[in-house]
Parts: structure tokens; C-alpha cells; sequence
């Protein structure tokens, strides 16, 4: 019989779920997110992109936006080590982005939030993810 635990997740592996908009254009969203798939890969991360998270948060029913137990629940069987939920909103004219993350071995969660303008944006939205994520296990030696 196979086994219903999934495999050991690979240490450098992220996945991302789809930006939570509030207020705000979806576009925001999508920017939102390549700012943190950018940052994850110049920080070492292999990224599941948030069209991988979808079909796993229906598996489990997993209500959108997902808490933060389900976000683990959806990291832990996408087989990743963290899984990264972001909001966007505004306020006065400036963004305002909180990067909530959750480990797969119960660590955490771990949080950074933030406001910027339109101009500013991706590179606060890489700060958040820099400041909430620990950094990747360094590869062993061969």
C-alpha cells in the first residue's frame, strides 16, 4: 500500500499561494508575487508557483485565503519547506503588504508587513520576504 505521508520535502523549496487582494486591482497581486518568487530564487528557494497551491488547497478544502494552519497544511503537502501568503491593501496611496510564513516542520509562523508607493513596491514586497523567511539550508558537501 502506498504510503499517505508525502515524501521529505527538499529544504530549498517555497511555494507560493495566490496574493489575497483587498481593495485593491488584482494586477497588485500578480506583482505582489513576482516580487516574492524573485526574491526566493535569489535567496536559493526552488519555487511552486501559486497555480501548484491551487489544486492542493482543493484537495483539502482549504478556504481562500487560507489561515495559517492550512497554509501549513497545504506547505506540508505540496512538499515544500515554507509556504508564503501575502494581502495587499491600501491605504492613503500606498500599499500596504503583509508576508505571512509558514514551515513545514511547525516552526513559526513567521510575519513582516509593510507600506510602500506603486514605485516601491516590489522591492519592499522582497524586503518583507527576506525579513519573514529564514534563509535556505546551505547544500551539503559532496
Amino acid at each position: 500500500t502506498p504510503s499517505v505521508e508525502p515524501p521529505t520535502a527538499a529544504a530549498q523549496t517555497l511555494l507560493i499561494v495566490e496574493t489575497q487582494t483587498q481593495g485593491v486591482e488584482p494586477i497588485v497581486g500578480r506583482y505582489v508575487e513576482r516580487a516574492l518568487r524573485t526574491q526566493a530564487e535569489t535567496l536559493g528557494y526552488r519555487v511552486l508557483e501559486p497555480d501548484q497551491a491551487r489544486p492542493v488547497m482543493q484537495q483539502l478544502a482549504v478556504a481562500y485565503p487560507p489561515s495559517l494552519a492550512d497554509l501549513w497544511r497545504v506547505t506540508y503537502r505540496a512538499q515544500a519547506r515554507y509556504g508564503v501568503l501575502a494581502v495587499a491593501s491600501a491605504d492613503h496611496g500606498r500599499y500596504h503588504v503583509k508576508v505571512s510564513v509558514a514551515s513545514r516542520d511547525g516552526d513559526g509562523p513567521y510575519y513582516a508587513e509593510g507600506n510602500s508607493n506603486s514605485a516601491g513596491l516590489e522591492a519592499m514586497v522582497a524586503g518583507l520576504l527576506e525579513q519573514a523567511l529564514p534563509l535556505p539550508a546551505a547544500p551539503k558537501p559532496a
